[in-house]
């Protein structure tokens, strides 16, 4: 048996080549799965025939790669080797050369531990000789990975490591049977010719992706076809670059019947690129018509695209449209050098984007968060991020009286809990806010009404200490002793598994497409959970991804929004009139940058040039793809408008962050016009906003109303209308509102009295330490400045002595307590005596209902208690 190589000028007429006989009824496995549907779409020519190209004898090679290497490509072997790098690395079974710190290293292959299973599996999968690999030339981190691959070879772990290599021809065709069969149930009712396999537009051949061909080949005639087009010899160097590299004879077609008709401008284009690539300046035509829209940034971009989506969305139902696929029903089809805008779109469309991994989902958060708080070496909680509280509380798995009801009650009261670390520290101030308000008398009655933590319920924040006190059982009964445990993964994974089978798959609150993951998170459990594992916690948490996923749903499977070039070249075979094609991220950066590492850290070109030689050919086509992926993008352009049968559009993201892109370099030689994008906005929305006071919040207002609507109106709405107080919520302003509450009450214990330093020195550390306890999240650190600035206030008492409790006096505390500051500017006096008559004309129904509540920037942003829900300060701050 051999490999074959054969090229193909036209995609459009791959059944007029000499060879189509002789390929035609074989299984077909392609790049890509557009490609798949693009043959199926040309070359399904009469599905009653089993001798010739059908649909259901092409599928993506990968599938087939997975079904060959069945347990190599497994959770199950990705673990085992997963355990046994962080074994070695932590327990330090590898060293270099004198001289060589290793520590360092360590550390850094600890951190970096999903690129070093990378680069190990690329090294085994690659067949690597390490008792023929020269280190001389090698930098420190790749000699460390060296003597890793050195050591899994000498030792047990080799055999987590070894590729199935005893494959018989029996396994091969039940290789290829599964992987033609898909996700269908029934089994494939055509016939094929099993003695060749085709495989078809691979451009970029992983070491595992050569193997596979290599196993192939020693049963099976192997034959391999790409495109090429001999009248672009210079876009099409790049296939010949790699393809030269098989130890086989590349037959190229002749290409004389099948060059690409220009019928469009797309075509025209194609062509002028072309020709331009190869140096024929003479023949271009330089009548490009086609614009090159210029979007700002990748928001931009994803907000167009956003646009076209939606619209294609609301018309899935209209009976004209073809699928209820809203990505086959958009007029304009995306293609983008640089796909990242899909992660933004993602936020948008997520269901668009496949099924979510269980992880994904709150319940997979929940378990994720409590790895990332365990302290093994405490058996305990240890919270650096509050985020992690927060996944915990709103995955419905903890007790709450109605749902959402645990986090709301952790949002009113979060500032309570700064420089907490601790579970039981946390429980431990719920506890003392409770007692607190039981005990609140006289003005800290009224102290305490400005505060969050006050303004909760007592049954909510009880409700708060329980769930926290069931999440410590709950981390402990999965964590505790993880570390001192044989096989602590396999435990873990135990416990994991009859957790959700007996406390969530019974739930009854769970929606039916949820209960569907769990259980095929258990299926996959089964599978997994018996691999005897032991390593450290932080490989278990990295490998929780590999464990907690739930096999892939047919109907759930991922549409991407705006694709990859490598999905061109199967795309335009089902382009047309009823279409447009655009070509995005067509900048200098995005055309020749790989968007990727070339190779897994810390492997580099470099290393696979001084480490090993001779090599095989799977060494030598490995490193040659990765290098010629960027002339892969400048191929795929070329190609997609050389064929395409659609209108196109082109564009491009004028800046990255702070970084400006240029158009690619080969379109402005070209001429083709740039034009800034614009999106029109209806000049008739209204940013400014407008109510009608219910009869509820028809009231009598007060002078600190009045205040409140002089300093800023949106003020006034939330805090005099909607809240009907002033509750400081965040660090900063409970901070500064505690010096309010500690010069007040100085104030009124001293009201009266003379001013005099001395007795501010003598007492205003034991008033401090009784105010502190209705802010315990105050730290000691803060004393110094809470007091400093307090003391600077009394001293500047007008008149050299404290106020009676008169009106003025009260007034003064009064402002202070709802402001922070009585001024910020000595010119501007927004507390105007003023009597109620005047407010309640300002104030009244009729005025109310007819202003906008319009929100000014000032000084007065800082200390407002809902600064946070202003988008005007937002933006002020961006």
């Amino acid at each position: 048996m051999s490999i074959r190589i054969y090229s193909y000028n036209n995609p459009y007429k791959l059944d007029k080549e000499l060879y189509w006989e002789e390929i035609k009824a074989a299984p077909f496995f392609c790049a890509s799965q557009t490609l798949v549907n693009g043959l199926n779409h040309i070359y399904n020519i009469n599905p009653e025939n089993n001798n010739v190209f059908v649909k259901g004898k092409a599928t993506t090679f990968m599938n087939l790669v997975n079904n060959i290497y069945e347990y190599w490509q497994s959770a199950a072997c990705e673990i085992k080797q997963y355990t046994a790098i962080d074994n070695i690395v932590r327990n330090q079974k590898v060293t270099l050369e004198e001289g060589i710190s290793t520590t360092n290293l360590e550390n850094a292959f600890i951190f970096n531990r999903e690129e070093i299973f990378k680069s190990l599996r690329v090294m085994f999968e690659l067949g690597m000789d390490y008792h023929n690999i020269v280190t001389d030339y090698l930098t420190e981190e790749e000699k460390y990975i060296v003597e890793i691959f050195k050591y899994i070879n000498e030792s047990n772990y080799i055999k987590d490591f070894t590729l199935k290599s005893d494959i018989s021809a029996d396994d091969i065709n039940e290789g290829i049977s599964k992987a033609l069969l898909g996700f269908n149930d029934e089994p494939l009712n055509v016939q094929y010719d099993d003695s060749k396999v085709v495989i078809l537009g691979i451009h970029q051949f992983s070491p595992i992706f050569l193997k596979t061909i290599e196993i192939l080949s020693n049963t099976k005639d192997v034959i391999l076809l790409f495109n090429y087009m001999p009248k672009y010899k210079n876009v099409y160097q790049t296939w010949i670059n790699i393809y030269n590299l098989f130890e086989s004879k590349i037959q190229l077609s002749n290409g004389k019947n099948y060059d690409p008709a220009i019928k469009n401008d797309a075509n025209e284009l194609g062509n002028n690129l072309g020709k331009l690539i190869d140096g024929n300046n003479e023949q271009l035509t330089f009548n490009n018509k086609i614009e090159v829209t210029e979007f700002d940034n990748m928001t931009e971009f994803s907000d167009y695209v956003a646009d076209l989506f939606d619209r294609a969305r609301r018309s899935t139902d209209d009976t004209t449209q073809t699928s209820n696929n809203p990505l086959v029903n958009m007029k304009e089809q995306l293609f983008a050098a640089d796909p990242n805008s899909n992660e933004i779109l993602k936020v948008y469309f997520p269901k668009q984007f496949g099924e979510r991994d269980f992880l994904n989902y709150p319940l997979g958060h929940f378990f994720m968060a409590i790895a990332n708080m365990w302290n093994v070496e405490d058996n305990a909680i240890h919270i650096t991020d509050l985020i992690d509280i927060k996944e915990c509380l709103s995955a419905s798995i903890l007790n709450e009286n109605e749902p959402g009801e645990l986090l709301s009650t952790f949002a009113s009261i979060e500032v309570l809990f700064e420089g907490v670390t601790t579970l039981d520290e946390m429980i431990k101030r719920i506890s003392r806010i409770i007692k607190r308000k039981a005990r609140l008398k006289g003005d800290d009655c009224e102290y305490a009404s400005h505060i969050s933590y006050f303004n909760v319920e007592d049954d909510k924040l009880l409700s708060l200490k329980n769930a926290l006190e069931e999440l410590n059982e709950i981390s402990k009964m999965f964590f505790k002793d993880f570390e001192s445990q044989r096989n602590n993964f396999k435990g873990f994974y135990t416990r994991l598994q009859r957790y959700l089978q007996d406390k969530v798959r019974e739930d009854k609150g769970l929606n039916e497409d949820f209960k569907s993951i769990i259980s095929r998170v258990l299926i996959h459990l089964d599978q997994v959970a018996n691999v005897n594992a032991t390593a450290s916690f932080e490989c278990l948490k990295s490998t929780m991804s590999l464990y907690l996923q739930q096999e892939e749903s047919p109907e759930q499977h991922a549409n991407w929004i705006v694709k990859n070039f490598e999905q061109i070249d199967g795309d335009v075979l089902i382009s047309g009139k009823n279409k447009v094609y655009h070509f995005a991220s067509l900048s200098d950066e995005d055309i020749f940058a790989a968007n990727r590492r070339l190779f897994p850290w810390p492997l580099t070109e470099e290393f696979f040039e001084d480490a090993q030689s001779p090599v095989d050919w799977k060494y030598q086509v490995y490193v040659k793809c990765c290098k010629e992926y960027r002339n892969y993008k400048r191929y795929a352009l070329v190609y997609g408008l050389l064929f395409c049968k659609s209108d196109v559009k082109l564009s491009y993201v004028k800046t990255d962050r702070d970084h400006e892109k240029n158009l690619y370099y080969l379109l402005n030689v070209l001429g083709n016009p740039i034009v800034k994008y614009r999106k029109y906005q209806d000049v008739t929305q209204s940013e400014e906003i407008t109510i009608q006071l219910s009869e509820q919040q028809k009231k009598e207002f007060d002078e600190y109303d009045f205040y409140r609507f002089n300093v800023c109106p949106y003020k006034f709405l939330l805090e005099s209308i909607t809240e009907n107080n002033t509750v400081y919520k965040d660090e900063f302003l409970l901070k500064k509102y505690m010096e309010v509450v500690l010069e007040s009450k100085f104030r009124r214990k001293y009201e009266g009295q003379m001013v005099i330093e001395s007795i501010i020195d003598n007492n205003i550390y034991s008033l401090y330490e009784k105010t502190k306890k209705m802010f315990p999240f105050v730290k000691d650190i803060d004393q110094v400045d809470i007091i400093t600035n307090v003391k600077t206030r009394l001293l500047n008492t007008p008149g050299k002595k404290y106020q009676k409790a008169d009106t003025d006096s009260e007034r003064y505390i009064k402002i202070k307590e709802l402001f922070i500051h009585r001024k910020l500017d000595k010119k501007e006096d927004k507390f105007p005596v003023i009597d109620q008559e005047k407010i309640n004309k300002s104030l009244s129904t009729d005025e109310l209902n007819a202003i906008d509540y319009k929100r000014f920037l000032s000084g007065w942003c800082t200390y407002c208690s809902n600064k946070n829900l202003c988008a005007l300060q937002e933006e002020n701050e961006g």
